[in-house]
């Protein structure tokens, strides 16, 4: 199994114009290390419009709305949860440290998840989320994305390095151009991969993303269950 079903609805998000954020262990993934996560978390504009925008999103990917209404959306109380783990994606009205979409907006990273055109939250509010939830998960990410902090600190730092030092001064490209062009791991779901095994980094890298399951072609009967009742689930 590939991450394409997340790769399609990112792109319906995309297509319908909806203003998000990818936060959680993806972002993290992005600015600093893979891990192994169960949901794709995005952060949604609150406005009505984007709200609307969202609905019709979902509606084109899934072919159905499963019953959620704007304000499932919109309510900053609420998270929306798509489909069920390893392969749930959970949208959010609002952050831990609610910090203003807007404000999270201008400061965005664009980026790719795989290979669709991707905003995530930028490294530095991912931090202070990570840091204001704090569970022993989000002090570990902590850990590692202020790793990433001081190395991109350092590239920003380097032209005038080079300048004093007078020779050329190398450091790692951003992590997150690598990490979203591997694919992810292919295996049987709750497979679990244990030791290196010889392997190099990139391909222990590769191993570290989750196997997206469940969405796959059968993505409504996933989603809907045989009593034809939505499994979406508003979690307040």
């Amino acid at each position: 199994m590939s991450s394409r079903d997340y790769e399609e609805f990112l792109e319906s998000f995309n297509n319908h114009g909806v203003r998000y954020l990818v936060v959680g262990a993806h972002a993290v993934a992005f600015h600093a290390q893979p891990r192994a996560t169960k949901d794709l978390d995005l952060l949604i504009d609150q406005s009505p419009e984007n709200g609307r925008a969202a609905l019709e999103a979902i509606r084109a990917f899934l072919g159905t709305d499963l019953g959620l209404s704007l304000d499932d959306l919109i309510d900053t109380g609420s998270i929306v949860q798509l489909g069920d783990v390893p392969s749930r994606i959970d949208i959010l009205a609002q952050l831990s440290h609610a910090i203003d979409f807007d404000t999270a907006w201008r400061a965005r990273a664009g980026g790719r998840f795989a290979n669709v055109p991707t905003q995530y939250l930028a490294l530095d509010d991912l931090i202070r989320e990570k840091e204001e939830v704090g569970r022993d998960q989000d002090r570990a990410d902590v850990k590692v994305l202020k790793m990433a902090r001081r190395a991109r600190d350092a590239r920003d730092d380097a032209p005038e390095q080079r300048l004093r030092l007078g020779f050329p001064l190398l450091l790692p490209k951003h992590p997150g151009a690598v990490l979203q062009s591997m694919p992810l791991c292919r295996g049987r779901r709750g497979r679990r991969h244990g030791g290196n095994g010889g392997r190099s980094g990139t391909e222990m890298a590769r191993l570290a993303r989750p196997p997206v399951q469940g969405l796959g072609t059968a993505r409504v009967q996933a989603l809907v269950s045989p009593d034809s009742k939505p499994s979406a689930k508003i979690s307040n």
